[in-house]
């Protein structure tokens, strides 16, 4: 009867102590699932915010296209203008040559050094915007 009496008090005692264990990996557990819900957020949260980054790149690429092509678009024009006026100018020159007197002639040629001046003025305000655009583009394509 000792001897039974002391088995079943053995087997209490293993019984306590599995049940102690299932309490411990059930706390783990909860902590586990706990964890694992935590990081499955987190997760979504950092996609989230990768897809609202690659949203705000492809915004900013699209505006320094645009701002590439008016830039563009302005060189070509102020391209354009300078050439016109620096042919007007010729053109104004060489009839002023054939019907002008000297004084004349001296006057036409102040004219042409001031066309001169200004053509140089425009071809580096050309320069400035061919510089300015390929800092735009060279920006974009780091963007």
């Amino acid at each position: 009867l000792q001897e039974a009496k002391n088995e079943i008090s053995a087997v209490k005692r293993k019984v306590a102590e599995l049940e102690g264990n299932e309490r411990r990996l059930r706390s783990q557990l909860r902590d586990a699932e706990a964890d694992a819900e935590r990081a499955a957020k987190a997760s979504e949260n950092n996609r989230a915010t990768a897809d609202g980054m690659r949203e705000e790149l492809g915004a900013a690429q699209s505006d320094a296209n645009r701002e590439i092509a008016n830039l563009r678009r302005r060189l070509v024009e102020q391209e354009q203008t300078a050439r016109k006026e620096i042919d007007t100018l010729r053109e104004s020159l060489e009839n002023k040559r054939t019907d002008a007197t000297a004084k004349e002639m001296k006057r036409a040629k102040s004219q042409v050094a001031s066309a001169e001046t200004k053509a140089a003025i425009a071809e580096a305000e050309c320069a400035k915007l061919s510089a300015e655009l390929a800092h735009l583009e060279s920006t974009s394509q780091t963007q």
